[in-house]
């Protein structure tokens, strides 16, 4: 791994940042809880439900591409004291959408790596913290957790034996991916 160069802070407010998938993004953060309704729609539970449909910008906003960032992900309700908390994540994101464009780094959702975005907060904010959640697209998470639904609601199998094939193959080999996001 190359040394971190050091570099001196900028003058400026202070900020924290999330980088990483959905898990960090706040994708699933538009849920209140449960509702008393008996009629089984969103309503009640679902910040983005709205009569008769479903609004999305009333959690996500209406300037995110797609990445699916909510106002009440985890950055956003921290009590750490700066100025600006600063959500980078997307969902969706692998390993490779948070490494330096430099680094064999990709966009996703039409924005840029993550950590180059990163560079940009760094250049007018004194960045005191980051957070990085990343792995779960990488090792097919969503296609564990469909194939231990399927399992489950057909009754042909455990989630854990779907769970045991994850971990002898695609989890061993992408450990290092995720790993080299935290240096890249």
């Amino acid at each position: 791994m190359a040394p971190v160069e050091a570099h001196a802070a900028p003058a400026g407010p202070t900020a924290i940042v999330s980088l990483g998938d959905s898990y960090i993004a706040g994708n699933a953060a538009r849920w209140r809880g449960n509702s008393d309704d008996p009629f089984g729609d969103r309503s009640g539970t679902d910040r983005a439900a709205v009569p008769g449909g479903y609004d999305a910008s009333r959690v996500y906003g209406s300037t995110d591409g797609g990445c699916f960032r909510s106002g009440v992900a985890e950055i956003k309700s921290t009590r750490i004291p700066v100025d600006q908390a600063v959500n980078l994540a997307c969902s969706g994101a692998e390993s490779a959408h948070i490494w330096r464009s430099t680094h064999g780094g990709r966009s996703l959702e039409g924005e840029k790596p993550q950590a180059d975005a990163l560079a940009e907060v760094a250049t007018t904010h004194r960045v005191r913290l980051v957070v990085l959640s990343v792995g779960g697209n990488g090792v097919g998470f969503g296609d564990i957790l469909q194939a231990c639904m399927t399992s489950y609601m057909g009754a042909t199998g455990t989630c854990h034996d779907n769970a045991s094939v994850c971990r002898a193959s695609r989890c061993s080999t992408r450990s290092p991916r995720t790993g080299r996001s935290l240096s890249k």
